[in-house]
């Protein structure tokens, strides 16, 4: 163990890990040690973590055997120290026990074990107070919304200073913190929940025995099913029939939220000190999910209030079914509750903005002013809004000055934005196949970045989800009624909607225009060409496949791709106040 860069971490590794130890639990025995110099040679566990398992879903090695302990067994120090234990299973037993349920089984056996024992907690343990957790969630302020008010960040404080005392009615122990699958080692030699090989336990506190259940079956990089979950708590709460189930359940929900809220934190500074973004990118949908789950607790409603206030949170279900437990869910796993909701965006922004000179000799297109603000920022809050998770921008002509422009205030408040950068303007279908490694293998909302629109009643991206069928559609665009669009013009680059519902360019007898707005899938982009070509290739594609469909769009709809247009825009603006 090389803990060189954080020395403060070896004395409390060697501490708690001695205590562990007398009790008969695995954590590894210190051979030698170094503790200036942050050194520390250890027991070799192996290779066998329970997240690599979880990924293979077998074992090469026919000795990797998991004894999970049944929930009706006596979990007392005969079964730690494997007094007494069960024989070790057959290969063919063991076969069958490499499934996830034995291993979250044998990692809550653990817990119930230490919870249970009368001195799980060493002495002088420090405590993880109400007060220590508010701490911690400073990280959110910090670095999800540095740009609230002094009184919005007081607000939050006092939401949760009203919830963390709830999480502390249940009895305390030793929680180890980062208790989850990527900490713990299969030790399939050893018997009982001794197979379970501790890692990761330096950082420990003295607090609620439900936090580390939390962290083991709420984890912030692999879905874990929701009837596993529950087994998994039902597994536990036998073992404790004096606990009393509301107070359990307000306790798991309130430290939750409480996790899930720093673990965001913590993410978002990664990726914009460290400029660590895979965490964000890969994550972050998930965890925010899990804290929306766990703000429906009523116990949290002021939280709840207060994130629906000032945070923009990723709306990713975490109701439906889930098949798997790995860190890449598979489409079954995250396939989202009717009606769909879109977590990427691209925001189509490279383009010359030749009809806007000499506006945009100077100023890249996007950043143009209509009525005070960048032109972009109208659809950036109709995104901020919807609760979108991540945004990827294509920049090109003027690209720094996009660049710099994206650490303003309004994106701060998106959980993740990507730049893809184009030496030359790739056009519509060449930026969104250069975006490609960012836009993931679900849909996409695409939105030109010089129009706006206003919506009637339910809005448009809203209406664009609801009405998507991946069955049967690659695209689905939003079509305006010329009668309610401002700047709207003839040129060759407006695509018409002909009352059969098919596309062409012609204007004559056409109601309808392409507005520019809209969800496709990047599997159309499989075998699209490389550089420089037009979206309209692949929508004619769609079109031969029956799979290109329109929506008409309830509001108004602003061009703003000419200095005229911008005028009317603005005027028409300035008439709805």
């Amino acid at each position: 163990m090389d803990a060189s860069r954080v020395l403060d971490s070896v004395a409390p590794f060697i501490r708690i890990g001695e205590h562990l130890r007398q009790f008969g639990f695995s954590a590894p025995e210190i051979f030698s040690r170094d503790e200036a110099a942050g050194l520390l040679l250890l027991e070799d566990f192996g290779d066998a973590t329970f997240a690599q398992l979880l990924e293979k879903r077998s074992c090469d090695a026919p000795s990797q055997n998991v004894t999970a302990t049944p929930p009706s067994r006596d979990l007392d120090s005969r079964a730690i120290t494997g007094d007494g234990a069960s024989p070790a299973p057959t290969a063919t037993r063991a076969s069958q026990l490499r499934a996830a349920e034995e291993l979250f089984a044998l990692a809550t056996d653990f817990l119930v074990a230490l919870h249970r024992h009368p001195r799980a907690v060493p002495e002088n343990q420090r405590p993880y107070s109400p007060e220590q957790m508010l701490a911690d969630l400073e990280l959110f302020l910090e670095w999800r919304t540095p740009d609230i008010s002094a009184a919005a960040k007081e607000e939050f404080r006092d939401a949760w200073r009203a919830a963390l005392p709830l999480a502390h009615r249940v009895p305390e122990t030793l929680l180890l913190r980062d208790y989850h699958v990527a900490n713990l080692m299969l030790l399939p030699e050893r018997a009982g929940v001794r197979q379970a090989g501790l890692l990761d336990f330096q950082d420990a506190y003295r607090g609620p025995v439900t936090y580390d259940l939390v962290s083991l079956l709420e984890d912030a990089r692999r879905d874990v099913p929701d009837d596993l979950r529950e087994k998994m708590l039902s597994r536990y709460a036998a073992q404790f029939p004096a606990l009393d189930k509301n107070v359990f359940e307000t306790s798991l929900a309130v430290l939750a939220a409480l996790r899930h809220t720093r673990v965001i934190a913590i993410f978002e500074r990664l990726a914009r000190r460290d400029g660590r973004t895979e965490y964000r990118r890969l994550h972050s949908p998930r965890v925010e999910g899990l804290l929306q789950r766990a703000l429906r607790h009523p116990a949290l409603d002021a939280v709840k209030h207060w994130m629906n206030r000032h945070a923009t949170l990723v709306q990713r279900s975490c109701d439906a079914p889930s098949q798997s437990v790995t860190a890449t869910p598979s489409p079954a796993a995250t396939k989202a509750s009717q009606p769909l909701r879109i977590i990427t965006a691209m925001l189509l922004a490279a383009g010359y903005g030749t009809r806007l000179a000499p506006l945009t000799d100077r100023t890249p297109k996007p950043l143009v002013p209509v009525a005070g603000r960048p032109m972009i920022e109208y659809a950036l809050d109709k995104l901020r809004a919807y609760g979108i998770g991540q945004i990827v921008i294509n920049v090109s002509h003027l690209k720094e000055q996009l660049k710099e422009y994206f650490d303003a205030p309004i994106l701060r408040k998106f959980p993740l934005v990507q730049i893809s950068e184009e030496a030359e303007p790739l056009e519509t279908g060449g930026g969104l196949k250069k975006a490609a490694p960012f836009l993931g293998d679900e849909p996409v909302f695409v939105i030109n970045s010089d129009i706006l629109w206003t919506d009637d009643g339910e809005t448009a991206l809203n209406r664009l989800a609801r009405h998507w069928d991946g069955a049967k559609m690659d695209f689905l665009l939003l079509a305006q009624s010329k009668s309610r669009a401002v700047g709207h013009d003839q040129g060759e680059d407006h695509l018409f909607v002909t009352p059969e519902n098919t596309i062409g360019w012609s204007a004559a007898d056409a109601p309808y225009i392409i507005a520019g707005v809209g969800i496709f899938h990047p599997r159309v982009l499989t075998g699209a060409p490389d550089g420089k070509f037009s979206v309209k290739i692949l929508w004619r594609r769609a079109m031969e496949q029956y799979r290109l469909f329109c929506l008409p769009h309830h509001g108004r709809w602003f061009q703003t791709g000419t200095i005229p247009d911008i005028r009317k825009t603005e005027k028409e603006l300035q008439k709805r106040g």
